[in-house]
């Protein structure tokens, strides 16, 4: 699900033209820091070679997310080298879900933080209150469509 549109296999998905680019910069930055660091899609090194996934097998699909949409996680990773997280949360069976907390900078200056959670949809809509709207903009995130999105979506998974 991404602004709002439920993409049900990855023939389906947007292609980096069809989304806001801030919204496109939000989930390539999102994904490639809340990913394990370890984990990585390495390019085949000789012709005809397939590409190898080291790591965890869904943090990989993400990672080959953000390369479809013309990302480069390598790149934010550099950007925020792993040490300069400022919390990780990883993921356990009783919290259903991983966080990192970046900090924000405006002109070196810290504005604030910013956390990015993925996890078991149940947990991470329950904490949801705005979602980021086909216009890039956030929009309050309420009961309703919360009820609406596991009906359509979660059930459907």
């Amino acid at each position: 699900l991404i602004t709002g549109k439920y993409y049900a296999s990855q023939d389906t998905q947007p292609t980096r033209k069809q989304l806001h680019e801030g919204t496109a910069g939000l989930l390539i930055e999102a994904i490639s820091v809340n990913c394990a660091y370890n984990t990585m899609i390495v390019e085949p090194k000789k012709p005809n070679e397939q590409i190898y996934q080291l790591g965890n097998k869904t943090e990989c699909a993400l990672l080959g997310f953000v390369q479809a949409i013309d990302g480069s996680y390598a790149e934010i990773r550099r950007k925020y080298p792993e040490e300069s997280l400022f919390k990780v949360y990883t993921f356990n069976s009783s919290r259903k879900s991983m966080m990192t907390v970046i900090r924000l900078l405006e002109n070196g200056i810290d504005v604030g933080f910013r956390v990015y959670q993925k996890g078991a949809a149940e947990i991470v809509l329950a904490r949801c209150k705005y979602f980021i709207g086909s216009d890039g903009q956030a929009h309050p995130f309420n009961e309703q469509t919360r009820a609406e999105l596991i009906a359509t979506v979660v059930t459907n998974m």
